[in-house]
């Protein structure tokens, strides 16, 4: 009879033992899960944070070019202004020398046919 109660006994413990093993390892599974949404989380939290500053820089590397497009439209629009500005002097000094050297006059058509 004692080693029967021993044995029950025994059976207890080991039934208690492994309903006890259970509801830990449902925790620590529970506390895993969590620990791996919270990393999960934090991960995609970065990778947002890493996107906004490559759209940050990227947006940045537009409004500089585009800065740099006008300003290169605007140099090369000073550039035609001055060739023709150039251009102009020489032409005028010139006019009155094709005057000249064919006998016309202003109204004659000679400056066009000069230039």
């Amino acid at each position: 009879a004692a080693a029967e109660r021993e044995a029950a006994e025994l059976a207890a413990s080991a039934i208690e033992t492994v309903r006890a093993s259970r509801q830990l390892l449902q925790q620590y599974g529970a506390e895993c899960m969590a620990v791996v949404a919270q990393v999960a989380h934090q991960h995609q939290v970065r990778a947002d944070e890493r996107i906004d500053a490559a759209l940050g820089y990227v947006r940045s590397a537009e409004a500089r070019a585009k800065t740099a497009e006008a300003q290169a439209e605007h140099n090369a629009a000073d550039a035609r202004r001055a060739r023709a500005g150039t251009h102009k002097s020489s032409s005028s000094s010139e006019a009155p020398r094709a005057l000249v050297a064919t006998g016309g006059s202003p109204d004659s058509g000679a400056i066009a046919s000069a230039a």
